[in-house]
């Protein structure tokens, strides 16, 4: 995973993703699921989106990147599960909150 988004995953978001990937019944296949969740389209949509919303590059802020990538894989969970305008929708949603909760 560390190669397709260059940098060093926490352990608690490595935790995360695997209670995630349990939770939709992809766990028994993580790599498989990493390899569809890193298509170069679905990842340039999320970033399109990401700067779209937040007017950032998304993975570029230190202190952000392992939300940035919680939030890239529930991308792809809803995008594999829901749907594209469910999972644009629901990013669009989770990043506009990000926003307001910033400027507090």
């Amino acid at each position: 995973m560390e190669e397709i988004i260059d940098f060093k995953v926490t352990p608690r978001t490595l935790i995360y993703i695997e209670r995630r990937l349990d939770e939709v019944g992809f766990a028994e296949i993580p790599h498989e699921y990493f390899r569809r969740c890193s298509q170069k389209d679905r990842i340039l949509e999320f970033k399109a989106i990401f700067r779209e919303t937040l007017n950032l590059i998304p993975f570029s802020n230190e202190k952000e990147r392992n939300i940035d990538l919680i939030n890239t894989i529930n991308f792809a969970i809803f995008d594999e599960l829901q749907g594209k305008r469910i999972a644009q929708e629901g990013l669009r949603s989770v990043l506009r909150w990000r926003k307001e909760r910033s400027k507090c």
